[in-house]
């Protein structure tokens, strides 16, 4: 199973986006919906990046995300989430 991060441990790279202490960058967040979201994504919330711990269906086909150190979020099935892909450097 995968470390979790911090969010103190992210550090922030000017227009390139985010780096995790384990030296991937994350970065371009795209826009997906719940339903391409899967455990220990990086989805781009309050302007950070917060790592996937948990995800609870809805009863309308949405999804409740819980981020690890952050309140978990709601989305209905056709509201997008930005995602981001991780590239190790």
């Amino acid at each position: 199973m995968p470390t979790r991060v911090a969010p103190g441990e992210i550090q922030q790279i000017a227009a390139q986006g985010f780096r995790l202490p384990d030296g991937t960058v994350l970065s371009a967040p795209r826009e997906r919906l719940p339903a391409e979201v899967s455990l220990d994504d990086w989805l781009l919330v309050d302007g950070w990046p917060w790592q996937v711990t948990n995800l609870l269906a809805r009863s309308d086909n949405g999804k409740v995300i819980h981020l690890h150190g952050h309140p978990p979020i709601s989305r209905g099935p056709n509201a997008p989430v930005q995602k981001f892909t991780g590239v190790r450097s």
